[in-house]
Order: C-alpha cells, then structure tokens, then sequence
C-alpha cells in the first residue's frame, strides 16, 4: 500500500497510518463482534496434544529429522532443515 501511494504521488505516511489502523481494528474488532453475535461459536472441547507415544514414535522423529535435512540439503531446497523434515513428515502421513 505505501509503495503504491508514492507510486501515485499521495501522502505515504498517511496511507500507511490509515492501513495500519484498519488492519488492527480488523483483527481487534471482528472476533469481538462474532462472539457477541454468536455467543456460543467459540465454544469447544479443549484438545490437549497427545502424550502417550510409544517408542516407535520416538524412533520415527530421531530419523526422520537428520533423514529430512540430508534430503533437503541434497535437493537445494530452501530452508532445508526445517522443510526437509516437514515435507517427509507429510509424505509418511498421507
């Protein structure tokens, strides 16, 4: 938005104050607004992460993460050490 308004000519700061301001308020605003609207929407059973793993799961994470990061270091990928292990997570996954 501020490279466009001097692109035009108009007054970046202005601009960037006026966005800024509508981004927060956005996010400040809306939630607020469903949750008197709706007042039961925000309302679920608590997921707590799954503790009890078993030994093959322990296995799994320590060779998965070098095994992930030798791939994506060998395929160039960026930021390889921690996409390389997410993308061979994710194939394991589906």
């Amino acid at each position: 938005m501020t490279l466009g308004a001097e692109v035009c000519s108009a007054n970046s700061k202005k601009v960037s104050l006026v966005h800024m301001s509508r981004i927060f308020l956005t996010v400040m605003l809306v939630p607020n607004l469903l949750l008197l609207i709706f007042p039961d929407a925000f309302l679920r059973e608590s997921i707590w992460p799954d503790t009890k793993g078993d030994i093959l799961h322990i296995f799994a994470f320590i060779i998965l993460m070098p095994l992930g990061n030798f791939i994506g270091n060998k395929i160039n990928l960026l930021g390889y050490q921690f996409f390389g292990p997410l993308i061979l997570s994710a194939f394991i996954h589906i």
